[in-house]
């Protein structure tokens, strides 16, 4: 996985939790945004 396309998988990332949390709902909010799974390779590359 070249750095291009990691660097994609992070920003789709970043931009799906920012979205998350300025446009969700009230009673969303209360979930934990925890519950959500990062993605696989995203995390694979952070342990490393």
């Amino acid at each position: 996985m070249d750095k291009r396309s990691l660097l994609f998988v992070f920003s789709v990332t970043v931009a799906f939790f920012a979205i998350h949390s300025w446009f969700g709902t009230p009673q969303k909010k209360e979930e934990p945004l925890v519950q959500l799974p990062p993605p696989k390779p995203l995390v694979a590359h952070l342990n490393t």
